[in-house]
């Protein structure tokens, strides 16, 4: 945030005072350099995870197998502001040392009894009972202390104002399940299945849900003479029930430590001038709830050509998600925000493609291809009576990730310029910029129209094995914020370049306004200039501009990875024996070259982070990393 807001003529590599402390073109941003040297961000993990089985036949027809694991980390963070820095939550600038004590235990067992029974020469089944049991027990502790008395000495003990919270959750399930098969001849398949959970985060008398699954597959290439280059056809169908349940301690209403935000500083919460404060959290909990359901259709087929050199794996699924998991919007006078609900209906439906062959085969030459497409397309069918519109996540003022009745799930509704019936912009006379309309709109879907990615592997005599994978994306916006507010400080290649060119918005202009704030449009065509100051700035910078400017396609094309193996195979010895195998040499590289129109530094990419439900948003992310990898492995 601090470079990008440098002009060229500052020289940032002078990042700190004689005294220590920092020193920027911006006051509101640290150097990064300053921010690299002197804020360190440190992490230490400390992870065992591992399980243990015991397997056993008591009759030919009786399996049985029982396996317990464990996962266990804990990590030390500690983060330091140097005094001066403009990182510490308070912005005084006095100095700061964050301490975070994390830790985690996952506990799980599986039990399984399989039996099998043959009737005949033609039909084979079995059954398979089981159960299954998970516990996680997370636990956070954080300390902060500020107003550091001695520089470079990150202690809590060398702080004046010091702060210590701490968090745990636990969550317990319990299953047992079923999944049952039978074939005939090997060509006709049936397996059934069915599952009750029960789960800690239910309220206690309504604790547990069940939900089964069946799938039918018929191979025709065992029931039917094909043609000699049409090797093998099946078809398959199925029906399935998944169920979620809900987030833990949503069953009730808690009190919290509340938080105020005002948009410029980084809030204030409690304890507070001394003072330790609780209030009733601002989202009402429920003890009524109810798994959320997804109800699951799916048909495809697998054909096979030329002996196998050719393959195609088609398959079409229809998903309807009920009783959805939410927090719905309620009246601020009820004393809340929002109510952790079921409600609403939601619907996915698409398209998955994989195509295999292999187009030269010889000796000592192979050429491998596989490729994949998918397309899918949701729908939010339903919120919660008498709502149209769910913000999903916070995020900005101006644009949020929404469920809109009708409309994909997560589409972008912000601000957007005032059009014509067919279009047009409406531009203001007096100023020559557009005008915004006084509701916002849908500025279209973060999600793809469709994926796909093609491999291509090389194999060059027993030994070389060359694979390169390319990714194509089409279609999906991005808010680009941070091209928004680079045009705003004159930043980007587009302002530099035409900073002296003033500009004629293509609109029709407008000839006053209504009641209710909407543009009145004329017939006029626009022929008001504006400055290139302006134009960057407040039409395709983020100066009170329309978000719809900064709304950009999201399409790619990547080489996603590229890597290479040679094996070394060693001959047995004198006495028959060998004590290498062999040894495999590899080396991989990953997101080597990007093709995109995309004006930011990379279309994948997310503000909110992997544990978001939010896509497309880009305000000064950290870009994407290429990684170089090698390795050697040797079988004994």
């Amino acid at each position: 945030l601090g470079l990008l807001r440098m002009p060229a003529s500052f020289d940032g590599s002078e990042y700190e005072y004689d005294n220590g402390y920092t020193r920027n073109y911006y006051g509101l941003y640290d150097n990064p350099l300053y921010t690299a040297y002197k804020n360190p961000n440190n992490s230490n993990v400390n992870r065992v995870f591992g399980n243990t089985y015991i397997n056993a036949d008591p009759t030919k027809w009786l399996n049985i197998m029982y396996k317990v694991g464990i996962d266990q980390y804990s990590e030390q963070r500690r983060q330091v502001y140097h005094r001066s820095s403009a990182g510490d939550d308070n912005s005084l600038r006095y100095g700061q040392v964050n301490m975070d004590n994390i830790n985690s235990f996952q506990l799980y067992s599986d039990l399984l009894l399989t039996a099998k029974k043959d009737f005949g020469k033609d039909i084979h089944s079995s059954l398979t009972l089981g159960n299954n049991v998970w516990n996680t027990n997370f636990e956070s502790t954080f300390s902060r202390g500020r107003d550091l008395i001695i520089d470079d000495f990150y202690n809590l003990g060398n702080s004046i104002e010091r702060y210590t919270s701490n968090s745990q959750e636990r969550i317990r399930t319990a299953a047992v399940f079923f999944n049952g098969e039978i074939d005939w001849k090997s060509a006709i398949y049936l397996t059934l299945t069915g599952r009750n959970e029960w789960s800690s985060t239910f309220n206690k008398d309504k604790n547990n849900f069940f939900y089964p699954s069946a799938n039918i597959s018929i191979v025709v290439s065992e029931l039917a003479k094909l043609p000699d280059w049409f090797s093998f056809l099946k078809v398959r169908g199925a029906l399935a029930q998944s169920g979620i349940s809900p987030q833990p301690y949503k069953n009730r209403t808690y009190y919290s430590q509340p938080f105020f935000a005002d948009g410029f500083t980084n809030g204030n919460s409690f304890p507070y001038l001394g003072q330790v404060g609780y209030g009733i959290n601002s989202i009402k909990g429920n003890s009524n709830l109810l798994p959320e359901r997804v109800n699951g259709k799916e048909v495809g087929t697998e054909m096979k050509f030329f002996q196998g050199r050719l393959g195609v794996d088609l398959t079409y699924y229809l998903q309807t998600t009920v009783d959805i998991l939410l927090d719905k919007p309620v009246a601020p006078s009820s004393g809340f925000d929002r109510e952790y609900v079921n409600s609403g209906k939601m619907q996915n439906q698409g398209w998955e493609l994989a195509l295999t062959g292999t187009p030269v085969k010889t000796t000592n030459f192979t050429w491998d291809i596989s490729a994949t497409w998918f397309r899918n397309r949701s729908k939010v069918l339903e919120l919660a009576p008498g709502v149209e519109e769910v913000d999903i996540e916070e995020a900005f003022e101006d644009i949020g990730s929404f469920a809109v009745v009708g409309q994909p799930y997560g589409v972008f509704y912000g601000s957007a310029w005032q059009r014509t019936s067919d279009g047009q912009l409406i531009i203001d006379p007096s100023t020559g910029l557009p005008v915004i309309d006084p509701k916002r709109k849908a500025l279209g879907s973060p999600y793809p129209d469709w994926l796909s990615g093609v491999r291509n592997t090389f194999t060059i005599g027993k030994n070389l094995s060359i694979s390169m994978l390319w990714d194509f994306r089409k279609g999906g916006k991005i808010w680009n914020g941070t091209w928004a507010r680079l045009n705003r400080l004159g930043q980007t290649s587009e302002s530099a370049e035409d900073r002296d060119n003033p500009k004629v918005i293509e609109g029709v202009l407008a000839t006053g306004f209504d009641d209710q704030g909407y543009a009145i449009a004329g017939t006029d065509k626009n022929t008001t200039e504006v400055s290139a100051f302006d134009y960057y700035r407040s039409y395709v910078g983020d100066a009170g501009g329309a978000i719809e400017s900064q709304i950009q396609d999201g399409s790619w094309t990547r080489l996603r990875e590229l890597s290479a193996s040679y094996r070394i195979n060693f001959k047995p010895n004198a006495a028959g024996k060998k004590f290498i195998q062999y040894i495999d040499i590899n080396a991989t590289a990953i997101n080597l070259l990007l093709f995109t129109k995309y004006k930011g530094v990379d279309p994948e990419t997310s503000l909110t982070g992997a544990g978001s439900n939010i896509q497309g948003f880009d305000y000064f992310n950290n870009p994407g990393v290429k990684t170089f990898s090698f390795g050697i492995r040797a079988g004994f």
